[in-house]
């Protein structure tokens, strides 16, 4: 953990933003994109923040210095553009999640998520039953539970890959602010570098199918479904011809 006497606050803040964006700019410049469009994203992915936290429109005009009407042109951006990911890849695996615990009714998921719209949990749900990951409880109409306790959503769609690269980064963002300013949060976080052979690139996959994979389910089935904790995980890798 960082001592506070090595830097200030506000800089060591200001670091970590600065290290987190770095990977979008880099591929902004890569495809092209204006610095006006890339400002924009920003106002829309800060619009979306403070929407999650439930500020209200006039508190969110304040924060970000903007009008009502700009506000109004956010929020019809985010809804068209940037909502579908969520609805296709996390919200479906959020509610898979909580199936993991007990078989749950389409109102009481959205009890427990209250920030979600009836009508898009009910489209994850479909989602779920369409991919064959739940099902209706045979002797509750209306109830749905989980066909397998165990299960990896991996579908080959651009919306479902942006959608897995928000919850990569949202696990990512928690990393960080877990190493940095919450230290009594159990967190890791390791960049391995090694050469391969081009022969031997398919025993990476074979090691997550065979090996990390059934390890995970195996220490989530002996945690039971009491007095537990979360662990969130990421895995990727990137095979390239030298190191960067």
């Amino acid at each position: 953990m960082l001592g506070r006497d090595d830097i200030a606050e506000g800089e060591l803040r200001e670091r970590l933003v600065y290290s987190l964006i770095q990977a979008g700019i880099r591929l902004a410049a890569r495809s092209g994109l204006s610095l006006k469009e890339l400002t924009n994203l920003l106002r829309i992915g800060y619009f979306h923040e403070f929407r999650s936290q439930d500020y209200s429109l006039a508190e969110i005009c304040e924060a970000l210095d903007i009008s009502i009407a700009t506000a109004a042109r956010l929020s019809k951006s985010l809804k068209t553009n940037f909502f579908q990911p969520e609805q296709e890849h996390e919200l479906p695996q959020r509610i898979e999640y909580m199936l993991w615990a007990e078989p749950l009714s389409a109102p009481r998921i959205n009890q427990v998520l209250p920030k979600e719209q009836e009508a898009d949990v009910l489209a994850a749900v479909e989602i779920l039953l369409r991919d064959g990951r739940i099902e209706e409880h045979p002797e509750h109409e209306g109830v749905y539970r989980l066909v397998a306790r165990h299960g990896r959503l991996v579908r080959e769609n651009w919306f479902s890959r942006v959608g897995a690269l928000n919850s990569l980064l949202r696990n990512l963002v928690t990393t960080v602010e877990a190493r940095f300013f919450e230290p009594e949060k159990a967190s890791l976080s390791r960049t391995l570098n090694f050469r391969i052979h081009p022969d031997q690139v398919d025993e990476l996959q074979r090691f997550y199918d065979e090996k990390l994979w059934p390890t995970m389910a195996r220490l989530d089935d002996e945690a039971g479904d009491q007095g537990h904790k979360h662990v969130q995980l990421s895995v990727f890798w990137v095979v390239t011809e030298q190191s960067k």
